[in-house]
This record gives C-alpha cells, sequence and structure tokens, in this order.
C-alpha cells in the first residue's frame, strides 16, 4: 500500500520510478504533485534551494521566467537561476586570496553590471595573482563554463593583464580533487584585445562532462602566476557554469563524412 505521508521524503527520482510503476499509483503520485505546494518541494529537494521562497511564485515556470537568484543551501558562495531558459549554477568570488583585503592592490566595488548584485572585487596591481571562485553541490551533467570577468583599461593598454596568469579548472569529488582544464597565458591576446572597456563579460573556458560522477561535487576555478611580473587591471566575478541539454551536446559534436 502506497503511503501519503512518505511522499515529502521522496526525491525526483523515486518519483519517475513511481509513476512507471502502475496506471494507479502513477495517478496517485500526479494528482499529489500536480498541488504546487507539493510540486515545489521536490523541486527545492532537487535544486537545494529554500522552499519558501520557492513556494512564492505560483509555479516552477513563474520561478524560471523571473531568472531568480536563489542561494545553494549549506554554501558559501553558490547559487543557481534559471537564465534565458538555461539552467546555471553560479559561483561568486566572494573568498579570500593574497592581498585581497589590502587597498593598495585591490578594490572592491559596486557595479551596475554585476551578476549577484554584490560588490566585485577589481584587482589594481600585484605581484602574486591567486584568485579563485569555487561550484559546489553540483549534480551529474555536461556544463559550459564561463568565468565572469572585465577589464578597465582601454585595448591599447591591456599588457598588465593579457597572458599573465594560469587559468586552472578543478574538480572536488568525496575528498578527491582532479584537475579537468588548464589554460596558460590567460588571458589570451586574441579574448583580452576584444572585451569591452570596463564591463563584466562572461568568457566560455570549456565544457565539462561530469555525467560519470558518482554523486554532487564542487568545481573550483582559480588563477595563479607568482613569477615575479606585476599584474594590473582585472575585474573577477566568479564563474558560471551552464547546463547544456543533451540534444545540445549532439548538435555541438561534428559529423562525420559518410
Amino acid at each position: 500500500m502506497l503511503r501519503q505521508e512518505l511522499f515529502p521524503y521522496l526525491d525526483d527520482q523515486d518519483v519517475i520510478k513511481l509513476l512507471q510503476t502502475s496506471k494507479l499509483i502513477g495517478q496517485v503520485i500526479s494528482e499529489h504533485f500536480s498541488i504546487w505546494k507539493n510540486h515545489a518541494y521536490l523541486i527545492a529537494n532537487k535544486l537545494q534551494i529554500d522552499f519558501d521562497e520557492l513556494l512564492q511564485f505560483n509555479t516552477f515556470q513563474n520561478y524560471k521566467e523571473a531568472q531568480k537568484l536563489s542561494k545553494v543551501n549549506n554554501t558559501f558562495h553558490t547559487y543557481r537561476r534559471f537564465f534565458e531558459g538555461k539552467n546555471e549554477n553560479l559561483a561568486y568570488a566572494g573568498g579570500m586570496w593574497s592581498c585581497k583585503g589590502d587597498k593598495r592592490y585591490y578594490q572592491i566595488e559596486d557595479r551596475n553590471d554585476s551578476t549577484f548584485g554584490f560588490k566585485v572585487t577589481y584587482m589594481k596591481t600585484v605581484c602574486k595573482f591567486d584568485p579563485w571562485a569555487v561550484v559546489q553541490r553540483v549534480i551529474p551533467g555536461i556544463y559550459d563554463l564561463f568565468i565572469i570577468h572585465g577589464v578597465k583599461n582601454s585595448p591599447s593598454d591591456r599588457q598588465g593583464i593579457m597572458q599573465q596568469a594560469t587559468l586552472f579548472v578543478e574538480k572536488k569529488e568525496n575528498e578527491t580533487r582532479t584537475e579537468l582544464y588548464k589554460k596558460q597565458r590567460f588571458i589570451p591576446r586574441e579574448i583580452c584585445l576584444t572585451m569591452p572597456q570596463n564591463q563584466l563579460v562572461r568568457t566560455l573556458i570549456c565544457r565539462l562532462d561530469l555525467t560519470k560522477n558518482q554523486s554532487e561535487c564542487t568545481i573550483i576555478l582559480r588563477l595563479f602566476d607568482d613569477g615575479g611580473n606585476w599584474k594590473s587591471d582585472y575585474l573577477f566575478e566568479g564563474f558560471a557554469l551552464v547546463q547544456v541539454k543533451p540534444e545540445k551536446v549532439a548538435d555541438s559534436i561534428p559529423k562525420q563524412n559518410a
């Protein structure tokens, strides 16, 4: 016998399995989750976001269309939202790194183009450069990773950051840390010279296939250089993991000649 008092403890995979069990059970499950409060509880548990915040919207579609930025439960600087129809995991660079608290080297400023509505870190000039940001509780899937950053100087005066650092993307799962991607001489010249002046932008870094993960993982993006050269003029807000739907992945794979 299906006990409805157990429904709040079901996750999305449990619901899918029960829907396929029998016509009667499927009908009971469908009726239960057709009520927005019950459906919202299931969604909040899946996305690990605040239930009461989600419940304020009448439907999940309304929540997605509002492009609401939601803090992920039990994380420091991780957020989720649906933006332009895509599911995003967002990392705000709110942690500390070398000299970040020293006003001689870094400036923490308000900006109208901020993704999170929080202050953005601007690197004025440093020798050791090691900023980072983290997305926690990433569920298995395929993601495009975009760094959110910017420069203030004109294209003729961007040598202070162009090709000055190494970019690393790492995964932490069950206490095991793995390097997924590495880019030397970041920011590449062809990208740096075309970035708009004094504006935060997204730059695609890589695609991550996390479909084989056995559980949630953490994705770390960090920049590093301590080779003695002085770096300057860099806005760093964080990064976005944008989930790629399977059909989009297939569309992006080059077709073999027949």
